[in-house]
Order: C-alpha cells, then sequence, then structure tokens
C-alpha cells in the first residue's frame, strides 16, 4: 500500500511533467520567434535583451533547486548536490545581472564586478557537475542545513568579491 510520502511525490512529479509538457513548447516557440529579431533586439535593447536572457538561466536553475527540494528525501546525494549547486548558481547569477553596467542597481566602483558574479556562477556550475557526475560528494546534511550553507556561502562569497574585488584572479 503506498504511503502518503509516495503519493506526495508522485503528485509532485505528474505537476513537474505537467509543467514541463506545457513550459518546453512554450519556451522553444519563443526561441524560433526571436531568432530573426535577435541581432536587431541584441543590438538596440541591450539590457533588456540581458536580463530576458539572465532570467531565463535563473528560471532554470532556481526550477532545478525546488524539484531537488520537493524530492529530497527520494533523491540520491549527487542530485541534491546540484539542487543546492544550481541555488547557488542562481543567486549569483542574479548579482551578475543586478550589476550589469546598463542597470548597475548593485555596483561597487569596479568595472569588472558583474564579469566577476558571472565568472563565480560558471566556476560553481562546473564544480556542481563534476562533484554530481563523480559521485565525490558523500556527506548526507539535512535539508535545511543544506540552505541555510549555500545562503551564508553564498552571501559571504558574493560580499568579499563586492568588497574586495581584486581578490579574484581575472
Amino acid at each position: 500500500m503506498p504511503s502518503s510520502q509516495d503519493n506526495h511525490l508522485n503528485d509532485n512529479f505528474t505537476l513537474a511533467i505537467s509543467l514541463a509538457k506545457r513550459l518546453v513548447p512554450v519556451i522553444i516557440a519563443c526561441l524560433l520567434i526571436s531568432v530573426p529579431f535577435s541581432r536587431i533586439l541584441w543590438v538596440n535593447y541591450l539590457p533588456a535583451s540581458h536580463t530576458l536572457i539572465e532570467l531565463i538561466c535563473v528560471f532554470i536553475a532556481l526550477l532545478s533547486f525546488i524539484i531537488v527540494w520537493n524530492t529530497y528525501n527520494y533523491n540520491p546525494l549527487h542530485l541534491r548536490v546540484i539542487g543546492f549547486g544550481f541555488l547557488f548558481v542562481a543567486i549569483f547569477d542574479v548579482l551578475h545581472m543586478f550589476s550589469f553596467s546598463d542597470m548597475a542597481i548593485i555596483t561597487n566602483g569596479f568595472s569588472d564586478l558583474t564579469i566577476l558574479y558571472w565568472i563565480i556562477g560558471r566556476l560553481t556550475e562546473a564544480i556542481v557537475l563534476f562533484l554530481a557526475i563523480n559521485n565525490l560528494f558523500k556527506l548526507n546534511i539535512p535539508r535545511y542545513t543544506s540552505l541555510l550553507n549555500v545562503i551564508v556561502i553564498a552571501t559571504f562569497v558574493a560580499y568579499i568579491v563586492f568588497r574586495f574585488p581584486q581578490i579574484v584572479p581575472v
């Protein structure tokens, strides 16, 4: 007899599949429509185009995290690493987006701040995928502890990069 947790997992899985069936065709259609206009949009509306692309990246990273969060007890460790790692990536993608030169919501007078946030996000993404693919992460950390760790480490790294940008060797 299936437990209530199994039913909850099946409901979440069904919801994720249903959402994917609806979103994937919309995303593909948007990409196909935007290809002819991309040069015009990118040249004339750089901040809006850049922000839109970054928001898509953040959405995908957060969706990965949300799926792992909702199925945490059923996931092997390597999927947990991907979920929480992509939350870290999403945080730095948002910081990159907000520090982009034409937006400049976050600025410290250092012109490469946006690049540093982007590089940290990509470096984290590479490390997370490497750890997950090779099953190198063996610690079974509780869900809320993992969330707290990601938020604290991301905040610390973001502050250090913001305050001391010359520390990052770029």
